[in-house]
C-alpha cells in the first residue's frame, strides 16, 4: 500500500466518526436525508484511509471534500441540535394518520412528523384498541416545524383544507370517533390562532366546521409498521388513499383551494 502524507495528517474527525454522528443524530421519522450522503461520503473516506479501492488523484480529491464533511457533521450536532431546540410543535387528527402524515411531510419546514394517537383516555393504546372505538382516542400526527419557515396558522389552514372539515363522523371511508378531525393546541395563542383559521375556513365554505379546537394531552406514538407509510408501503398506501375517496372528496369541498399550502397536490 502506497503512503500519501496527505491522508495520514488528514485533520478531520475520523470517517467512522462521521458515520456514527450521522447515524446517532438521524432523527425519528427519518425526515432528515443528510445523514446518508455524510454516511456515503464517510465511506469514501474510510477507503481512502485503508488506501483500498482509489487512486491517488481520487484520494486527493477527496481530501478536498473533507471541509464539507466536517460541517454536515457539525450541522447534525450542535448545529442541528439548536434548529430542534427553537422548534415548535402542532398535533392535529385529520382521519388516517397515514394521509395527514404523507402530507404534512411536503411542506417546507416541518422537521418531522409522528403518527400516534391522542385526545382519550387509555394509556398507550394499541391500534386495535383505538380503531375498536373504546379509547377515546384520535389517530393523530405530531408535527414539529421550525417558525421561522412555517407559520402556525398556515398548517392549521393546510390541515383544514385537506380534510372535510363539515363531517363529525369520520373522514372519507373511515368512520368512527378514531377518524374525526380535531385540532389539539399546546398554549393560549396556538387556541387563538387554530379559532381564527377555523373561523376562515367556515366563512369560505359557507357552513359550520365540526373540527373542534382541543387542549392537548398525551401523544402516544403509533407502532413502528405506521411511521412513514406512504414510504414504507407506497403501492398499498396509494391504492388505500385513491380507494378511500380522500384526494376525490377534498377537491369536490374546496374546489381551487383544495390542498392550499401542501407542496405537490392540487390548489398548492
Amino acid at each position: 500500500m502506497t503512503h500519501d502524507p496527505a491522508i495520514s495528517s488528514y485533520p478531520f474527525p475520523h470517517p467512522e466518526d462521521v458515520k456514527s454522528a450521522a447515524l446517532d443524530r438521524k432523527p425519528d421519522g427519518a425526515k432528515l436525508r443528510i445523514g446518508t450522503a455524510i454516511k456515503r461520503e464517510a465511506d469514501m473516506q474510510t477507503q481512502i484511509h485503508s488506501g483500498h479501492g482509489s487512486t491517488g488523484s481520487q484520494r486527493r480529491v477527496h481530501a478536498l471534500l473533507a471541509p464539507l464533511v466536517l460541517a454536515l457533521m457539525l450541522l447534525l450536532s450542535g448545529g442541528g441540535a439548536a434548529r430542534a431546540a427553537d422548534a415548535e410543535t402542532a398535533i392535529f387528527a385529520g382521519g388516517c394518520f397515514w394521509c395527514v402524515e404523507a402530507d404534512f411531510d411536503k411542506i417546507p419546514g416541518v422537521i418531522e412528523t409522528v403518527s400516534g394517537y391522542t385526545g382519550g383516555h387509555t394509556q398507550n393504546p394499541t391500534y386495535k384498541q383505538v380503531t375498536g372505538g373504546d379509547t377515546g382516542h384520535y389517530e393523530a400526527v405530531r408535527i414539529r416545524f421550525d417558525p421561522d419557515k412555517v407559520g402556525y396558522a398556515e398548517l392549521v389552514s393546510a390541515l383544514l383544507r385537506s380534510v372535510d372539515p363539515t363531517d363529525d363522523g369520520g373522514q372519507f371511508c373511515d368512520r368512527g370517533a378514531s377518524y374525526r378531525t380535531a385540532i389539539f393546541t399546546l398554549d393560549a395563542r396556538q387556541q387563538r390562532v387554530a379559532e381564527a383559521q377555523k373561523a376562515d375556513a367556515a366563512n369560505q365554505l359557507g357552513t359550520k366546521i365540526v373540527t373542534p379546537v382541543l387542549e392537548a394531552g398525551a401523544f402516544y406514538p403509533a407502532e413502528d409498521y405506521h411511521q412513514d407509510f406512504h414510504e414504507r408501503a407506497p403501492r398499498r398506501y396509494t391504492y388505500y388513499r385513491w380507494s378511500c375517496g380522500r384526494d376525490k372528496q377534498v377537491k369536490k369541498i374546496w374546489g381551487a383551494d383544495a390542498y392550499k399550502g401542501i407542496p405537490g397536490k392540487p390548489g398548492s
